[in-house]
């Protein structure tokens, strides 16, 4: 299957790694680049202007800032009728927030405004969440074995779907790299996929 990127296409090449073993790849290339951010229920923004710390618990999304040693709340992100499960920076401003099966784009200078949503973007709860803040790309997987493709179009408010691949298990891990064009995915069966 081919992810449709516009100009670029991807199509799933096979990295098998397992303890004890080299990592072989059906795929031509390499990786200019190491995951730069990962998504959890923590989330550190990159913004050299005013960094921030953001954890996802319970029904909201916390904010902080570091202050000398320690962290300061600066804000919450609340009013989400599931639990917050994934937070990821994403592009001007804004985080991406999966509760449940849902995934919600927050703007950070007016989180009291409606927020843009993808509700039902999945089948089954959302377990993996990456977010390219540059590109405004979002990837997402859940229990339903699906991995599903966004762009986050801040004009037209809306979470735009580009395209969704089943898989054969799980996917735990995420990490998109903008510079070639690659989807790296990680599952429970200790292989790490390329997909271009």
């Amino acid at each position: 299957k081919a992810w449709p990127f516009g100009a670029s296409d991807f199509a799933p090449r096979d990295v098998i790694v397992r303890p004890g073993f080299p990592a072989l790849t059906t795929s031509p290339g390499r990786l200019k680049s190491a995951a730069r951010r990962a998504m959890a229920r923590l989330c550190l923004t990159s913004s050299p202007d005013e960094p921030a710390v953001f954890s996802a618990f319970g029904r909201a999304v916390y904010r902080f800032r570091r202050v000398g040693d320690a962290l300061q709340h600066t804000g919450t992100l609340g009013g989400f009728t599931e639990e917050c499960r994934l937070v990821a920076e994403g592009p001007v401003n804004t985080v991406v927030i999966a509760t449940g099966k849902s995934l919600h784009v927050t703007d950070l200078t007016r989180p009291d405004s409606p927020s843009i949503h993808a509700q039902d973007a999945h089948t089954s709860v959302i377990t993996t969440l990456y977010c390219d803040a540059a590109s405004g790309l979002v990837f997402s997987s859940g229990k339903d074995l699906r991995i599903n493709a966004w762009r986050i179009d801040l004009d037209e408010q809306r979470l735009k779907a580009l395209a969704s691949i089943e898989t054969q298990g799980w996917t735990l891990a995420l990490y998109f790299d903008l510079d070639t064009n690659v989807l790296l995915t990680g599952g429970l069966d200790s292989v790490i996929r390329i997909w271009r």
